[in-house]
This record gives C-alpha cells, sequence and structure tokens, in this order.
C-alpha cells in the first residue's frame, strides 16, 4: 500500500489571452493558480531521492503552458487540463486546480474561482474518449 502525501502549489501567476468577449479575446490577463496534490512517496521517504518522487517543477510548467501559451474560452477547461494532465503521472493520485482570474469584471468581482478533481482511474477510463 502507498504512503500518500499531500503537495501544494500556491499563488502561482500566470498571463495568458483567454475568454470569449472583447478585450478578453486580444489582451493577456492574470491568473492565480493553486494546486493540490495527493502524491505516493513510499520511496522517497527512504531514499531522498528526487527520482522517487512527484517534482513540483512538472506541475508548474504544466499549469505555465495552460495558460501562457494555450488559448480557451472557460477558465473550467484550463483547470480541467491542467488536473488532467498532472493526473498522467502515476505517482499522482489525486489533484485538485482552482484558477482565479483576477480583475475579472469592472463591477468590483475579485476574481473567478473553479475547482477540478481528477484521479488516475478517472483517467484511464476517460482518457480515450476526452479532448485535450
Amino acid at each position: 500500500m502507498p504512503t500518500l502525501s499531500n503537495l501544494f502549489l500556491n499563488n502561482l501567476v500566470f498571463s495568458g489571452i483567454h475568454g470569449a468577449t472583447g478585450r478578453e479575446t486580444t489582451d493577456r490577463q492574470h491568473f492565480e493558480v493553486d494546486i493540490e496534490m495527493q502524491i505516493d512517496i513510499s520511496s522517497c521517504k527512504e531514499t531522498d531521492a528526487l527520482s522517487d518522487t512527484y517534482d513540483y517543477k512538472h506541475a508548474h510548467d504544466i499549469a505555465k503552458i495552460v495558460i501562457e501559451d494555450e488559448h480557451y474560452v472557460l477558465i473550467e477547461t484550463m483547470a480541467y487540463l491542467i488536473a488532467k494532465r498532472i493526473c498522467l503521472d502515476p505517482k499522482v493520485f489525486f489533484a485538485a486546480v482552482t484558477i482565479t482570474k483576477l480583475h475579472a469584471s469592472q463591477n468590483g468581482s475579485p476574481g473567478i474561482e473553479v475547482s477540478y478533481k481528477r484521479t488516475p482511474q478517472e483517467m484511464i477510463t476517460n482518457l480515450n474518449t476526452q479532448t485535450p
């Protein structure tokens, strides 16, 4: 049985072009990303070797690519894709992604948050049927 531990990446800020209306489709916006993962630390707790655990830099890079290099209408899609891609690593048992669209509107709204949770078991059953 694996030894599981929680790993958090909080307050990652990236800018990208995402949205459906007006300047959203042309101007970069700031997005804050929080990622929670449950990872297997069975080996690394004994070896203290990075190769025996999930390197959190991978999750950072996945979020950065989705936000900065790709373009989507919905932040729900971005959160889903980040969680899905993180869970492709067999050392990750669970991933939750929250994206806050900073400065979402002029009406004083502080942002929009969306959380998605994916497990490797879900990924195995949906891997060939989902897009992006």
